[in-house]
């Protein structure tokens, strides 16, 4: 996943293909599709496991939801 988020750093979202990451992460298109339905959900998961997981005790006050 961290090859997928340095693929949209170098080449931008637009750009970036599920045949290109693929390529980069020496494996196929179908193996890709095996885990991931496309380019968007497999971005938000790279995401999602890159990023620091966020809890309410850890929002600041004026974010929280009133």
């Amino acid at each position: 996943m961290a090859t997928t988020l340095q693929l949209v750093r170098e080449v931008g979202y637009a750009a970036m293909t599920m045949d290109l990451i693929a390529e980069r992460c020496d494996s196929s298109k179908a193996t890709l599709y095996r885990f991931w339905p496309g380019k968007a959900v497999l971005v938000a998961d790279s995401l999602r496991q890159a990023l620091p997981e966020v809890s309410p005790s850890s929002t600041p006050a004026r974010c929280a939801a009133t």
